[in-house]
């Protein structure tokens, strides 16, 4: 029993400790989420839902770190109030994070399924790829509608960045001038065919800084939503993998955390019980000692 006993206790003290670093990982987590560009959710209804989940994490966080604390002095000064509620409290972080990882699981089936459409047909790319659609009527050309010159002249000022392929490309644009403007915030035509898709141009811009690129499922040499001098594009392709891609890599992240927080606590949980049970045969046996000692006195 005492090396039994040797076993629990030395797994309890590591698990404190791992349990600790899920509740600080926690903390990450929710300033991760806190400091997260908004302008990558779109839906209107993900960024109020930004600040919640990221207080929902402080909170999980706090409780983690608090209840492993209390534990460890509930367990080495053997107050058995405070190994209850340590017990209680790892099967309600088990069962959390089995959620969470149930959630990671559907969430990957759910990305996969919307993001099934690389021509943007369907699906929430849809709207910002048709925004993109209808800057490209309109950004480093002149056009004649009914008789008027409209667009967005846009102002290269140096044309050697690109290939020379590229620049064959670039010279049948008509609207490439000296008084044009370095992205399409400046064209007024532009902001006018918006029809208030103003988060889709944030979430634009938003990826020509961030992967290189511009467009959704299509793409082009120039960038439309940033400063068109940076160069020309890394594709022509439109950002749709990397867009794809980035979300998968923190779908996984989350996926392995849940995976590992939530064995952890089932760990915890199976062998805090296993401790309650060896105190238990401990205190029966004590119990069966004293009862003979004292026969034998009588």
């Amino acid at each position: 029993m005492g090396f039994c006993t040797f076993i629990v206790r030395f797994y309890l003290i590591i698990g404190f400790i791992i349990n600790c670093v899920i509740g600080v990982a926690c903390f990450l987590i929710a300033s991760s989420i806190k400091s997260f560009n908004s302008d990558f959710l779109v839906v209107g209804e993900y960024k109020e839902a930004q600040l919640v989940i990221a207080i929902i994490f402080y909170m999980f966080g706090s409780l983690l770190v608090i209840s492993t604390l209390s534990a460890m002095v509930g367990f080495f000064f053997d107050v058995r109030y405070l190994q209850i509620v340590f017990t209680f409290l790892n099967i309600i972080f088990f069962l959390l994070f089995l959620c969470i990882f149930l959630f990671t699981v559907y969430a990957d089936n759910y990305v996969s399924k919307e993001l099934s459409d690389q021509n943007c047909t369907i699906g929430p790319l849809k709207v910002t790829n048709d925004v993109f659609d209808t800057a490209q009527q309109y950004w480093c050309k002149n056009i004649d509608v009914q008789g008027q010159t409209v667009g967005c002249p846009c102002n290269i000022q140096n044309k050697s960045q690109w290939s020379p392929d590229d620049q064959a490309i670039l010279s049948t644009y008509n609207g490439i001038s000296s008084t044009g403007t370095n992205s399409v915030d400046s064209c007024a035509i532009f902001q006018q065919e918006l029809n208030g898709n103003s988060d889709e141009v944030q979430f634009l811009k938003l990826i020509e800084e961030t992967f290189e690129c511009t467009g959704i499922c299509k793409g082009d040499i120039i960038y439309y939503f940033s400063d068109i001098n940076r160069g020309p594009t890394d594709t022509t392709q439109g950002c749709y993998i990397q867009i794809r891609d980035y979300i998968f890599y923190w779908l996984g992240l989350c996926h392995i955390y849940s995976i590992v927080a939530f064995s952890i606590e089932l760990a915890s949980t199976i062998f805090t019980l296993i401790n309650f049970w060896i105190i238990k045969k401990n205190k029966q046996k004590q119990n069966k000692t004293q009862r003979i000692y004292n026969k034998d006195i009588d």
